[in-house]
């Protein structure tokens, strides 16, 4: 009667899982990931920060709202994500962990580009120079 029982409550529990996997949709491919610090305003139609160029130019028109992050990704139909972690390590750090967490998106091949400007003066250094600092103050939102 004992192992009657666990097959019954067995066989539930697999129709069960397979119920609850049927349910859930596969995530997304992602190809690579732009993550971008800064956007002046809009991602479109106004002045362009480090976003919007990548989100005009590449058609990152499908938007996943992340509410655990700092702004919504932007994605396109081949698979190229951008994400903006706005300034700081705190909202950088928070944003990633969440885009991660994410089970709608799967990451697990894709590339990493960071696409962020360091704010040298343009009488030290000109654009798409690399700047290594002998000292860093690291003093995040404050």
């Amino acid at each position: 009667m004992m192992t009657r029982a666990r097959t019954i409550l067995s066989i539930f529990l697999f129709a069960a899982s397979a119920a609850a996997s049927a349910a859930r949709p596969r995530p997304i491919a992602v190809k690579v990931v732009v993550v971008t610090m800064f956007e002046v305003g809009a991602d479109t139609g106004d002045v362009p920060g480090e976003l919007q160029y990548w989100v005009e130019r590449d058609h990152l028109d499908r938007i996943y709202p992340l509410p655990a992050g700092y702004h919504a990704v932007r994605m396109n139909s081949q698979g190229e994500m951008a994400v903006l972690t706005g300034q700081g390590t705190a909202h950088a750090a928070a944003t990633i962990m969440a885009l991660g967490r994410d089970p709608r998106f799967d990451l697990t091949h894709a590339y990493w580009l960071i696409a962020g400007i360091a704010g040298a003066s343009p009488e030290r250094a000109s654009l798409g120079s690399a700047v290594w600092a002998r000292w860093v103050v690291d003093g995040d939102l404050g």
